[in-house]
């Protein structure tokens, strides 16, 4: 029998790339806005990783993240559009986006011959459902748990808790958790009782965090849970 059931499998930057998608969106709306600001995009993504941080510390909600981060952003440049108008347009340019990982489409494929998938993701849910089904990916999950939908984020063991309740074991020990954010999957998973591996890419330092494998290819993943079953 093999160690493992399930995996929980996160999403951006895992599989598909978001920073790419985030680039595309923006360049997006940017244009259908006819703005050319110097550093709009540098002051965006500063807006929006000071609010997903605090997502990821429960001080705010996706929900009000989402509209938020074009109020701060619009202030800092002057422009005189609705946030609200700039947000439901950024999340219909975010899920027209897919830049998979190298070999991301052929990994699921093969792992949901011999794993229950589960994807668990930090997300806007129109958007990760939109890039899911765009993609063709969400027919090898099982399951697919959005931080927006549950109302609590990865790191939060409740967040594991709701995708542990869907997945065929209750066993924590049966399930991997693999994903790119060492603060979010990893330590989440950890804490959650669960083994994890980490996707690092860039061969960052772990410091005192252990995950269970670390890996900076998705084909190593492969070889950890295809080739030795």
């Amino acid at each position: 029998m093999k160690k493992y059931k399930s995996l929980f499998i996160d999403l951006d930057n895992t599989l598909l790339r978001f920073s790419e998608t985030e680039v595309f969106a923006f360049d997006k709306l940017m244009e259908l806005h006819s703005l050319n600001h110097p550093d709009s995009f540098k002051i965006y993504k500063r807006c929006n990783k000071a609010l997903w941080d605090k997502v990821e510390l429960g001080e705010t909600t996706p929900q009000e993240l989402k509209i938020q981060r074009f109020v701060d952003f619009s202030k800092e440049i002057n422009l005189k559009v609705e946030a609200q108008l700039l947000s439901d347009q950024y999340e219909d340019f975010l899920g027209e986006g897919i830049f998979p990982l190298e070999g991301a489409f052929e990994l699921i494929k093969d792992l949901a011959k011999e794993y229950e998938l589960i994807c668990t993701t930090n997300g806007l849910s129109i958007v990760q459902h939109k890039r899911l089904k765009k993609s063709k990916l969400v027919e090898s999950f099982t399951h697919v748990i959005v931080s927006e939908e549950e109302g609590f984020s990865k790191p939060d063991k409740r967040f594991f808790s709701v995708a542990l309740s869907k997945s065929m074991t209750s066993d924590p020990s049966e399930v991997l958790v693999i994903g790119d954010s060492l603060s979010a999957d990893i330590v989440g998973g950890i804490n959650a009782g669960h083994d994890t591996c980490w996707l690092n890419e860039a061969k960052a330092s772990s410091g005192e965090v252990g995950p269970t494998f670390t890996v900076s290819t998705l084909a190593e993943i492969g070889k950890i849970l295809l080739d030795s079953n």
